[in-house]
């Protein structure tokens, strides 16, 4: 006997002025700005954002390399906005011996 299908929670998504509005916050803040570009166009989990080290974004071929669960590496291509958000923070991000492509406040990783 089979058991009945779990029931999935319906999925929710952000209407064109909430998209708007959460950028248009973070707009001042070129890191920020760029961390939610990501999101919202590559659905990347948290985890795997604040693992992305320089050499896993490559803003020539407009794609990033990301490791997810189970180690597994995928590639996933970016759009023209999320690229020029990366592209902003990287002329922001300043010098560090940290490798990790997001920095915090004291400039080390996420």
């Amino acid at each position: 006997m089979r058991s009945p299908k779990k029931e999935r929670k319906a999925q929710t998504y952000l209407r064109p002025e909430e998209y708007a509005k959460l950028l248009s916050t973070a707009g001042a803040n070129p890191r920020d700005f760029a961390i939610l570009q990501l999101f919202m166009q590559t659905g990347i989990r948290v985890s795997e954002l604040v693992h992305l080290t320089l050499q896993d974004v490559d803003l020539v071929n407009k794609v990033i390399k990301v490791a997810g669960k189970g180690s597994k590496e995928r590639t996933i291509p970016l759009e023209k906005k999320a690229v020029l958000a990366l592209t902003n923070y990287l002329s922001v991000r300043g010098e560090s011996l940290d490798q990790t492509f997001f920095l915090n406040y004291t400039g080390t990783g996420l």
